[in-house]
């Protein structure tokens, strides 16, 4: 739950609370005393302004480039160093005024300037073409403009950027797993934390696993038999792993990091389980068993299960990570033993999905019960259009799972209810 979503139910609960006479009204306003002023959040005029902001740019650099022959070349730097000199310059007296959106709206204007001057410069002087070059710089000056200036949307050019650059080079295969990426999204990691920005959070933990699923699966596209699946499943299966235990034992503001790095690499996972069942379906079966897979992504495979499975000895509650490291492993069982009859290939794919569910129903963290309902879907749908067999065949196999997950939830129940008791 985040800090809004809490307050406004606080405040409501507190309301009710004094209403039943549970609560008296001087010990509710000191609660809310205790809460303090809410934080500024920004509203639908904060991102309204944002698109104006990208209309405008957009704007100002079209009109450039239609009288870009017609004025000379010192004029075009000049037009160029003096949007870019403006918009931080602007963003500088906004940010003494207290207008810290303003500020924060021309910081994000300068570093779209500065990606686009890039470009503009490449062009008019005729250097080399090197795309992932160029993006590195524009992704470089927009990381140390929202070192600098703290504005957000800076951040989020930086991050774009830097994923773009990272996705040239790895589509490209010149540059392997890329690991330079890996400085670049630790700067961006630093300042996510040191800001306890949600939305930075959100960008560095999505850029990763952008990063690890384009750079890892193009790294492995060396044939048609490549299992494109398996560098999904093994990011998503460590990344969730130590994720988790990160969530249950560090610092406050890494612990949030380490939450919403987890809610992604959940959605991996249930992206992996629904992949590796389509390219069963596709590939009629064709197994992408581990025999196929290079030795470094069993291993991590691995680790991530075993950090899972001490994250359920560590963590309280348990059943979490103990859920997510069973619907792992029933994953890679699916995956490995590609040959097998498609039902059972259906039934390990169902049992991993239920866990994923039952897993992202036990803590507070909706997008990972989303998740679950996502790759539940992508199953039953699986059961459903895609699974050999006859009718008949389908309809049993959807009866018994129907029955084995209503017999899970009368269990979780009964022990729900005991260690209430208790």
């Amino acid at each position: 739950m985040n800090e809004w979503s809490y307050r406004r139910r606080l405040r409501a609960d507190l309301e009710a609370w004094v209403g039943d006479g549970r609560l008296t009204a001087d010990a509710a306003e000191a609660v809310r005393a205790a809460l303090g002023p809410d934080p500024r959040r920004a509203g639908a005029a904060h991102y309204a302004a944002i698109a104006g902001v990208v209309l405008l740019g957009a704007a100002v650099l079209v009109f450039v480039a239609a009288n870009w022959q017609a004025v000379p070349r010192l004029g075009r730097l000049g037009l160029l160093t003096g949007l870019i000199a403006t918009a931080f310059a602007t963003g500088g007296w906004a940010a003494r005024a207290g207008r810290s959106h303003v500020a924060d709206l021309a910081a994000t204007l300068g570093c779209i300037a500065f990606g686009a001057t890039i470009a503009l410069v490449g062009q008019m002087y005729h250097l080399p073409k090197d795309l992932a070059g160029g993006l590195f710089l524009w992704a470089m000056g927009a990381l140390a403009a929202a070192a600098l200036t703290g504005a957000r949307g800076a951040f989020a050019v930086a991050a774009v950027s830097g994923f773009v650059w990272t996705a040239t080079l790895g589509v490209g295969g010149e540059a392997g797993l890329h690991l330079a990426f890996w400085p670049f999204w630790a700067a961006l990691a630093v300042l996510a934390l040191v800001w306890q920005s949600p939305a930075a959070r959100h960008l560095s933990a999505l850029i990763f696993f952008g990063w690890w699923d384009v750079v890892a699966v193009h790294l492995l596209n060396a044939g048609r038999d490549s299992p494109h699946v398996a560098p999904i499943f093994a990011g998503a299966a460590l990344g969730l792993g130590l994720a988790l235990l990160v969530e249950g034992h560090g610092a406050k503001r890494l612990r949030a990091f380490a939450a919403v790095f987890a809610d992604y690499a959940v959605f991996a996972s249930a992206f992996a389980l629904a992949s590796g069942l389509a390219l069963g379906f596709i590939g009629g079966g064709r197994g992408v068993g581990f025999a196929h897979w290079p030795a470094w992504l069993v291993v991590v495979s691995m680790l991530g299960v075993v950090a899972l499975l001490v994250a359920s000895l560590r963590l309280r509650p348990w059943q979490a990570p103990a859920a997510y490291a069973g619907a792992l492993a029933l994953t890679a069982l699916m995956l490995h033993f590609g040959a097998l009859d498609m039902v059972v290939r259906g039934a390990l794919a169902l049992a991993a999905a239920v866990l994923m569910l039952i897993a992202g129903a036990s803590g507070d963290r909706r997008p990972r019960l989303v998740a679950g309902w996502l790759a539940f879907a992508a199953v039953v749908a699986y059961l459903v259009w895609s699974l050999g067999g006859g009718l008949l065949d389908r309809a049993l196999l959807l009866a018994l799972a129907s029955f084995a997950t209503m017999g899970v939830a009368a269990l979780l129940r009964k022990f729900s209810k005991e260690g209430g008791a208790a």
